[in-house]
């Protein structure tokens, strides 16, 4: 090994030992996130960032909403934001795991299962009306 290797070798050693760890999620055992709610157009914008953008790999879920403001409802496995009455949850499933998505919304119904199918067409919709919220999933990819 040539000097400059080594020395290229050695800079990026400490680079990497000297690099920030990734952000780590909040947790709590009780919170059940904020109150406000989110237009069905925001909704699907952030089901397809979460949801759909990360269908291929759902294991990489946590760390996306890490870097957000959502905290991890240790006892529920549920991830709630901390100022939107919304929450995701992953779900174990055969033959593939489950991004499951609750959202509340002052829109009707049809507004909000249009916008979610829009971004994830085939996604399961759900009016959880003794909740007084809506339910999107989709499966992960194999």
């Amino acid at each position: 090994m040539t000097f400059h290797k080594s020395i290229a070798l050695s800079v990026l050693a400490l680079a990497t030992a000297c690099a920030p760890a990734g952000p780590t999620m909040t947790t709590s055992a009780t919170f059940q996130g904020g109150d406000r709610p989110i237009s069905a157009v925001s909704a699907a914008r952030l089901f397809q960032s979460v949801c759909v953008a990360n269908r291929n790999n759902l294991s990489a879920i946590p760390a996306a909403l890490a870097q957000s403001t959502f905290i991890l409802n240790t006892s529920e496995n549920v991830y709630y934001h901390v100022d939107y009455d919304l929450s995701f949850a992953l779900v174990a499933s055969s033959p593939n795991p489950i991004c499951s998505f609750v959202w509340a919304s002052p829109e009707p119904v049809s507004v909000n299962q249009a916008a979610l199918a829009s971004v994830a067409p085939g996604g399961q919709f759900r009016d959880v009306r003794e909740i007084s919220k809506f339910n999107y999933s989709i499966r992960g990819l194999p």
